[in-house]
């Protein structure tokens, strides 16, 4: 009785963020994604919200950008089974998709093409690129102009800078 009356409240009211892992499960390569939308079953109706990895961005030879089959997997798995999904987030860094911008004569054709994957989702309200950043740097004016030019929301998350053990042993032995 409360499992029933919990459910709708913990996967509707929750983000769910995905780790940027692709373990081996069932003989194929496959992100936890996939696996926990089998597992909690017909409960994925009720997921608004999912964050996962930036996904890697592929370039053909013909300059038409998509994403690895792993991911266009997930995507579909998330857009047959989540059918009341508002947010899709994805997780990264800014300096993946700076690249395609630079480096390919037909971004727009690109991040076109990669618009229309994410508008598969008829439920889809809110599709958030959340940049991870040392030092609040930000983002090229390309790349946030391009963001919001599909409708998409981007959002800067300052990380920590790393410090290693080894900094922190060579700051003692100074100091001593």
């Amino acid at each position: 009785m409360l499992h029933r009356e919990a459910s709708p409240i913990l996967y509707s009211n929750n983000r769910f963020q995905f780790p940027e892992i692709y373990p081996k499960v069932w003989g194929r390569q496959s992100a936890y994604i996939s696996p926990f939308l089998k597992q909690i079953g017909s409960n994925a109706t009720l997921i608004r919200h999912i964050c996962i990895p930036s996904p890697v961005i592929y370039v053909a030879s013909s300059d038409r950008g998509t994403f690895r089959p792993l991911q266009l997997r997930n995507l579909g798995r998330i857009r047959k089974t989540c059918t009341l999904i508002q947010t899709l987030e994805f997780l990264g860094e800014a300096d993946d998709w700076e690249l395609i911008l630079e480096g390919c004569t037909k971004a727009v054709k690109v991040f076109d093409s990669i618009n229309k994957i994410f508008r598969t989702i008829p439920s889809l309200e809110k599709i958030i690129i959340n940049f991870e950043m040392e030092h609040n740097e930000g983002v090229g004016e390309d790349l946030e102009e391009m963001i919001r030019g599909y409708g998409w929301t981007l959002q800067l998350t300052e990380v920590p800078t790393e410090v290693s053990f080894f900094t922190i042993d060579i700051c003692k032995t100074m100091r001593a």
